[in-house]
């Protein structure tokens, strides 16, 4: 029996102060703290919590509008890419297809000179040996 065994890669892990819930309880931590110990009196407690709450709403929808921005960026990067890819292509086929024509011409140009190589020969050859007709037994 052929036994199937399978690995996991560990996980990498951030540290601990790299994470927003890390840094969200930090300010809850420090808001009830300071209540609690008087440095904030309860008329700015509720002021304090909206200004907290409003700065965090905040951090979230510029790291949402951040995060699309980027999303897009790299979208457009990716289809500039793509598209400069597909030109190149293009461009290397059509640069086959006249190295392929040039090529052609060029075998047509040697053809057309060797032709008229070998006419020119011929003729020589027939100006230097005359043509002889054999005459024919009359019978």
């Amino acid at each position: 029996m052929v036994e199937i065994t399978t690995t996991t890669l560990p996980v990498k892990q951030k540290p601990g102060y790299r994470t927003p819930l890390c840094w969200l309880t930090l300010a809850s931590v420090l808001e009830g703290s300071s209540f609690l110990f008087g440095v904030i009196g309860s008329e700015t407690k509720d002021s304090l919590t909206s200004a907290l709450q409003h700065g965090v709403e905040s951090l979230f929808l510029i790291g949402g509008q951040f995060f699309m921005l980027c999303r897009y960026i790299k979208s457009r990067k990716e289809a500039k890419v793509a598209e400069e890819v597909k030109k190149q292509k293009e461009d290397h086929e059509r640069l086959i297809e006249k190295l392929k024509l040039e090529q052609a011409a060029i075998m047509e140009a040697q053809l057309i000179t060797i032709k008229a190589e070998y006419e020119a020969k011929l003729a020589e050859a027939k100006k230097k040996k005359p043509t002889t007709r054999r005459k024919r037994p009359n019978g």
